[in-house]
């Protein structure tokens, strides 16, 4: 049963190579630039004139221009403009109606740094409304290429971050993929 299998695959084998042979050869029969005759050769005279010729197909460019037309940019949308304070305060009065006005939107926060630190790859800096006892922060977390903007801040500084709404989370309202704007004293 084996051997009967073994031989019918070889046969097989057999016949896709010599099926891609004919196909190669009869693909450059056809490139060439003669007319194949289907007429019978024992019934016409052979014929030692040069083979008749397949006219060129002709191209024709089109006209383009000289420069190339760059993609149009994406604008980037219009930040919400808002203090810590105040962003903390809406959240605070009511989450849901917060939550539906700035979650993934653009927001740029001015506020007052409450900390600066790093935990398990991730880089945050808090931000609140400068009061001794807040309880509260807006957390500012940083992509990687953002994190040279943290160097340079300490605690108590007056900064403007630009960020996305990310929603409430544990305790603090979340912005991500921040970036500092600017930095007093």
């Amino acid at each position: 049963m084996r051997k009967a299998l073994l031989i019918g695959l070889v046969g097989f084998f057999a016949f896709i190579g010599i099926c891609t042979v004919l196909l190669v050869v009869s693909s450059t029969d056809t490139e060439s630039n003669t007319v194949p005759t289907t007429e019978d050769s024992a019934s016409q005279p052979a014929d030692t004139s040069a083979p008749t010729v397949l006219a060129e197909p002709t191209f024709t460019p089109q006209p383009t221009s000289t420069s190339t037309p760059l993609p149009t940019p994406i604008p980037e949308p219009t930040p919400i403009v808002i203090s810590a304070a105040t962003l903390l305060a809406e959240y605070d009065a009511n989450e849901i109606a917060a939550k539906a006005k700035y979650e993934d939107r653009l927001l740029e926060i001015t506020g007052v740094v409450d900390s600066i630190s790093e935990s398990l790859g991730t880089h945050t800096m808090t931000l609140n409304d400068g009061s001794e006892f807040s309880f509260v922060s807006v957390r500012c977390t940083f992509a990687e290429e953002n994190v040279s903007d943290l160097l340079v801040l300490s605690k108590g500084q007056t900064v403007t971050v630009r960020g996305y709404g990310d929603g409430l989370g544990f305790i603090d309202v979340d912005v991500r993929d921040c970036q500092v704007l600017a930095a007093g004293g």
